[in-house]
């Protein structure tokens, strides 16, 4: 029969074997990601979100990451974790088929990496500051304003090491690729939704016209015309007929006021040409030889 003593030490040697902190099970994981979430050293992405914490250490696990490698080296970004930039190349080092790589060859115009794996051939990558631009990213706040130099090469070192160690990195992508991406397409859709188009009174999608700056994206702006409503034109139409105006007639009185359509017309004018609608063409009376002008519809 083993004494106390001996079971306690054989215990403490199992949990030395598999580290302190390396969970066996899922009570105990769960465990594990509550103490981590609750702690000052947990990242933000982490701080009281023990489930991002726990499905962290599963995808650090797959890859040879221990628990706390992995909350400080995976972040969780639109919902999908990804690496930090030198821990994607620590993962792919410690590859048994690793065998080289070079970045000497960066500049502040482009980033350049070229990794090399056993049995194939060199892999060259390049991300240059015209890439950088088309993807929307030279010169935006943060690090590639503080950083450029160094963002270019890792956005090459990543193409390069997810495309030649994939699987390595069972899928995991640079953290510093995908906030970007996610930043980037937040903007631009924030600017689409704020920008509508105007072709003559109608509003389309893409044109750029000042709106109200407002914290909640929710907030809908308004839109100012200055041409009349569609309602607007109809009446104006409408006095018009009934005026017994002719389409030429009304057609030279758009033009005198210098539109071609009466949806055009500016909404400062419209009084105005209510009225002339409204005026019948003079009569002369064969009774008195006077002139008799009848002015109906104005003020409906």
């Amino acid at each position: 029969m083993k004494a106390k003593g001996d079971a306690m030490s054989e215990n403490t040697n199992a949990i030395v074997a598999r580290g302190f902190m390396n969970p066996v099970s899922v009570k105990e994981g769960m465990e594990l990601a509550a103490w981590i979430a609750k702690s000052d050293l947990a990242p933000r992405d982490y701080k009281d979100k023990p489930q991002n914490v726990l499905i962290a250490m599963q995808m650090g696990l797959e890859v040879g990451l221990s628990p706390m490698q992995s909350i400080q080296n995976i972040a969780v970004i639109n919902g999908r974790p990804s690496i930090w930039g030198d821990s994607m190349l620590a993962l792919c080092q410690n590859h048994r088929d690793f065998e080289s790589i070079d970045e000497n060859q960066s500049t502040n115009d482009k980033g350049v990496c070229i990794v090399k794996r056993r049995g194939m051939e060199a892999q060259r990558r390049e991300f240059t500051v015209d890439d950088a631009k088309k993807a929307g990213l030279w010169g935006k706040q943060g690090p590639w304003q503080t950083s450029p130099t160094r963002m270019l090469k890792l956005r090459a070192r990543a193409f390069a090491l997810r495309d030649t160690f994939a699987d390595a990195l069972r899928g995991l992508q640079s953290a510093e690729e995908q906030r970007d991406v996610v930043e980037t397409t937040a903007t631009v859709a924030r600017v689409d939704v704020a920008q509508p188009q105007r072709t003559s009174n109608k509003v389309e999608l893409g044109e750029k016209v000042p709106v109200v700056k407002v914290e909640d994206p929710t907030v809908e702006t308004q839109i100012t015309s200055k041409t009349i409503s569609l309602p607007q034109g109809k009446r104006f139409f409408a006095i018009a007929k009934g005026a017994a105006k002719t389409d030429d007639e009304i057609k030279d009185y758009l033009a005198s006021i210098g539109v071609a359509k009466t949806i055009e017309m500016p909404i400062g004018k419209y009084d105005a040409a209510c009225e002339w609608a409204g005026k019948k063409a003079d009569v002369v009376n064969t009774a008195t030889g006077e002139i008799e002008t009848e002015t109906p519809g104005v003020g409906e």
